[in-house]
């Protein structure tokens, strides 16, 4: 993540790796204890709050085409014809 990066850190970049190194003794049960993630848990969402606080489990980047998320993949570093 941002700490394999080489070069110089931005303020914010210091922020969000110093964030993420202070909360990795608790990486899974933040999400669960805040109130956005017990909303999520009490609809059934437990597996998506636990993913959302997992490391290194998923392969995919999703980014948001056309309203919905889609896997990033190589059709999208194709220039336009």
């Amino acid at each position: 993540m941002i700490s394999d990066l080489a070069g110089t850190w931005s303020p914010e970049a210091h922020a969000a790796a110093t964030t993420f190194r202070g909360v990795q003794s608790d990486r899974a049960g933040l999400p669960q204890s805040c109130g956005s993630g017990q909303e999520l848990v009490v609809r059934g969402g437990a597996q998506d709050v636990a993913l959302a606080s997992a490391l290194n489990v998923s392969a995919c980047v999703p980014v948001c085409r056309e309203g919905a998320y889609v896997p990033w993949g190589n059709h999208m570093l194709r220039s336009p014809a």
